[in-house]
């Protein structure tokens, strides 16, 4: 028998795509399921995103420079969110 309340969380970083991430955050609404967001600080025209069954928990944007150490930044930032840390 399947424990229902165990859940996956799935950490995102994003900083474009936006129509393509709304589409992933489809896929991945289901109640089993919590979505932590990080949105690059730089980003533009940043729409709403929205789940109907899945946490959607956002995180504090910060200046993410791609293979930088605020990307790893970014990511402790992800896990701390998530209580990992």
């Amino acid at each position: 028998m399947l424990d229902t309340q165990v859940k996956h969380a799935y950490l995102l970083m994003a900083h474009a795509n936006f129509e393509q991430l709304q589409t992933l955050l489809d896929l991945l609404d289901d109640e089993r399921n919590d979505i932590y967001l990080h949105i690059d600080k730089k980003a533009k025209n940043v729409p709403d995103f929205r789940v109907k069954h899945a946490g959607l928990h956002l995180v504090e944007p910060i200046n993410v420079v791609w293979g930088g150490h605020s990307q790893i930044r970014c990511e402790m930032k992800l896990l701390e969110a998530v209580q990992l840390l």
